[in-house]
């Protein structure tokens, strides 16, 4: 969920959105999501431009999709324009509202939620990420699924992998904050390089606030979920406690 500083214009989102592999990431992901979610309606959370929600819809799901930028959403609803079963909204998830939005859109309940792409940590700070998890609890039926991906808390520069665009190339660089209070604890490093003279065309810090795999762990499950399985990747791969950088958590609510 990015708010409209970080897409300003719709070029903006267009250029964010061109910036993920879809094929290979909905290739990877969208089996592993099958396999655990329950059947008929999702609410994908930070749905960006709505290529899993449009997929899942293709799927046979009926699909909702949320994010709080009204440029990455008509990006998404351009995008969409064909499919069926599939929907999308500019909200807040951290809305004390959520549930009498969707209400009032004639969704009462949901089978399944997702939020994937560590976008819980683009929430910015502990308080509205518990809240965006509250409020997934309140709109999920009894035993509905939450499918949630995270990277674990960095403690030392965490590298994302090169990403190649028109302009040059693209790195990403997570720095632990270490005067942590109550917005964030990471820096997400955006630079731009030309690879013609290796100098930076643009840089840019988004702020995030993110989780240990075990701090996550222990305030889903105190909001009301139970943990069913958690992985280190959409791969099925193990978890293993200070190996993983990222989790795919499958919870259940209770």
């Amino acid at each position: 969920m990015k708010n409209e500083s970080f897409f300003p214009t719709i070029q903006s989102a267009i250029d964010y959105d061109n910036f993920i592999n879809w094929e290979i990431r909905l290739k990877r992901e969208i089996p592993f999501l099958l396999q655990y979610l329950r059947k008929r309606t999702i609410l994908d959370i930070a749905c960006g431009s709505g290529r899993h929600a449009i997929a899942l819809s293709e799927k046979g799901f009926r699909v909702v999709g949320i994010d709080y930028s009204t440029n990455i959403i008509k990006i998404a609803k351009e995008i969409s324009r064909n499919a069926n079963n599939v929907a999308f909204f500019v909200i807040d998830a951290t809305n004390q509202k959520l549930k009498e939005f969707f209400i009032s859109k004639e969704y009462k309940t949901f089978d399944n939620a997702i939020i994937l792409g560590n976008s819980i940590a683009n929430m910015g700070s502990l308080e509205k990420a518990k809240k965006v998890i509250e409020n997934i609890h309140s709109i999920l039926e009894n035993k509905g699924r939450f499918i949630a991906q995270t990277i674990n808390k960095p403690k030392k520069p965490y590298f994302l992998p090169l990403r190649k665009l028109e302009r040059g190339i693209m790195q990403r660089v997570m720095f632990p904050v270490s005067n942590n209070q109550d917005e964030h604890n990471i820096e997400l490093h955006f630079k731009l390089i030309d690879t013609s003279n290796l100098t930076y065309l643009e840089t840019k810090i988004d702020k995030l606030y993110m989780f240990s795999a075990k701090e996550f762990e222990d305030l889903v499950i105190k909001i009301g979920f139970k943990l069913i399985k958690k992985f280190g990747g959409f791969n099925f791969e193990p978890f293993s406690s200070g190996e993983t950088k990222t989790v795919v958590w499958v919870f259940e609510k209770i």
